[in-house]
């Protein structure tokens, strides 16, 4: 089997990867589904955001962490969006996905520096100095926003601060 996926272009490879990535996703539960984007290889999560999230993993989100429609209508997409993909359990398209993967992302980061959800949401729903009197959560919709929390997350996390 290793022989024969050498041997196949490398378009056939990422469908193999994908084909796999979806088998685990239809049979795993919905707390393995969030940490399986954060722990992911990049090729399986590079599959994952590329099929589209299912939108079960926004209702965990939402579930878990105590987020409403409206606090993260524009962090992953406008409400009418994410109203819609929830009512007919539509997928994310690609950059919906990759913000969703990025607020999943942080969420676990920011469980190991905060330990307890109701904190996270709490910090990451309230504007802060150190974001120029934005949220973080409003920050995560672009890729150098989330990579300013991370940054952020992780100087709390190892008691760097500058």
């Amino acid at each position: 089997m290793v022989e024969r996926l050498r041997l196949l272009p490398a378009r056939d490879k990422a469908a193999l990867e994908y084909d796999k990535w979806r088998v685990h996703m239809r049979h795993m539960t919905e707390a393995t589904m969030l940490n399986d984007i954060v722990r992911a290889q990049p090729s399986g999560h590079l599959a994952a955001v590329e099929a589209g999230l299912p939108v079960k993993m926004l209702r965990v989100v939402m579930r878990d962490y105590g987020f409403t429609l409206a606090s993260l209508a524009g962090v992953i997409a406008v409400r009418r969006t994410l109203e819609r993909r929830l009512d007919i359990g539509e997928r994310f398209n690609v950059e919906e996905s990759e913000r969703l993967a990025r607020l999943i992302r942080t969420l676990e980061l920011a469980m190991e520096v905060f330990g307890d959800r109701a904190r996270v949401r709490e910090w990451l729903t309230g504007a802060k100095a150190s974001f120029d009197g934005r949220s973080p959560l409003s920050l995560l919709r672009t890729e150098a926003g989330g990579r300013w929390v991370e940054e952020r997350l992780l100087q709390l996390k190892y008691g760097v601060y500058s």
